[in-house]
């Protein structure tokens, strides 16, 4: 018979890692995790409860939280390629290493980032989901859209004091405020924010609907609203009037299946099987032949304008988003052999660049506005070529600073 008074947890360690809790069952104890090193009873209003446990923090948490572990270096590599990708093309175009980042038509920075950011997005939400519940969620999804959108109406306003936006020099008038604050106006090379401020809203459904299992449902609503964007694009397009816009009901597609990919990115062993020799020799044939395709139907001017629909950018052709994910698979593997075969240096620049990923691409918007409004637009190779590294540089320095800021506040104790 145990003291009155004292918990009926007494034991911090059990004999045995995985073994079965010999507790009472009228106590209620949640399982005991192999890797876990301690046994935690539910909170039970009148009982005395105390949580027991030695090392702890060193062990994994289990399934049911939905917490990563650790981060996927390959990922945050794959992102910082997309990063270095759309900062040559904004700041450096038609240089020799922009056309050596681009070598496959139809296959950009702009459609991988929009994939991993779905993915690394369904990845993180399980575990939030699991530790405040699905309403904790769609807030941390909200405050994300609601941050975007401030940034991209300063963006717009700095832009417009400048007189650099797309299509037409707008006047800093009230007409101007408003197309601004309705994500109707862009300045050039920065219109993918506002098409994140739509795909984050659109995350919120589309989280509620995963958690509830519903995965065949999110499949067909996000086809049908791609339809939708296919057949009436003047809708779904932001803005309406430019060339450079981006048709978010065509583009959510990419998004939301990535999302739903991330949702069970671990729990379904997708992440073994991406890599799999079998997925990536299927995904890199079909990446030669679909762009072969897609080449030789230019060639003929019948399938001509099927082809540009098929590829278009700022529809999100299906050809697009197909070797959008092609590409993926492969890049995926490629960069998961180099951060665990090369010495962990050299990729530590792409990787801390891909983690800050949001941080990166702002600074790349604030960079191309002050080159636009600065430097002239037939500017040499040479100067293109270095303003894009030393925003590169300025995106690394910003991450390793964040992160070494993030660290401290988690770990106040003074460094010795």
């Amino acid at each position: 018979m145990r003291p009155a008074g004292r918990s009926s947890c007494d034991r911090a360690l059990h004999p045995r890692r995985g073994a079965a809790c010999r507790h009472r069952p009228s106590d209620r104890h949640w399982f005991c995790a192999p890797r876990r090193s301690a046994c935690r009873r539910l909170r039970r209003p009148g009982r005395d409860h105390r949580r027991i446990g030695v090392d702890v923090l060193d062990a994994p948490s289990p399934p049911a939280t939905g917490r990563v572990p650790h981060r996927d270096r390959a990922l945050d590599a794959v992102r910082g390629l997309c990063i270095v990708s759309m900062t040559s093309a904004h700041l450096a175009p038609n240089t020799p290493p922009t056309r050596a980042l681009h070598l496959l038509p139809w296959v950009d920075g702009a459609s991988g980032f929009v994939l991993v950011s779905g993915l690394v997005l369904g990845m993180v939400l399980p575990g939030r989901v699991a530790r405040g519940g699905g309403g904790a969620a769609a807030r941390s999804l909200v405050r994300r859209a609601r941050l975007l959108y401030l940034t991209h109406v300063a963006a717009v306003l700095l832009a417009l004091a400048s007189g650099l936006v797309v299509a037409h020099r707008h006047p800093l008038d009230g007409h101007a405020l408003l197309a601004a604050l309705t994500l109707q106006l862009n300045p050039v090379n920065v219109n993918i924010l506002s098409l994140y401020v739509v795909l984050l809203l659109l995350a919120v459904p589309a989280t509620a609907l995963l958690r509830r299992g519903r995965l065949g449902w999110l499949g067909v609503a996000s086809a049908a609203l791609y339809v939708v964007g296919q057949v009436a694009p003047v809708v779904t397009t932001l803005p309406a009037d430019g060339p450079l816009e981006f048709n978010w009901a065509a583009w959510q597609l990419l998004f939301l299946s990535a999302l739903a990919v991330g949702w069970t990115w671990r729990t379904r062993g997708l992440q073994a099987r991406v890599q799999s020799p079998r997925v990536v020799a299927v995904a890199t044939g079909g990446l030669v032949v679909v762009v072969a395709a897609g080449l030789a139907a230019t060639l003929l001017d019948r399938a001509e304008p099927v082809a540009g629909w098929v590829f278009d950018k700022g529809d999100a052709g299906p050809g697009r988003v197909l070797l959008a994910w092609l590409a993926f698979v492969v890049l995926y593997r490629c960069t998961a052999l180099a951060t665990s075969r090369l010495p962990r240096p050299l990729l530590a620049p792409l990787e801390v660049v891909g983690r800050r990923s949001l941080d990166s691409f702002v600074i790349l918007t604030v960079g191309t506005l002050l080159v636009a409004a600065v430097l002239p637009v037939d500017r040499s190779r040479v100067v293109s070529v270095a303003i894009a590294v030393a925003a590169l540089v300025a995106m690394g320095v910003w991450a390793w600073s964040r992160d070494r800021w993030t660290a401290a506040r988690r770990d106040p104790r003074p460094r010795v």
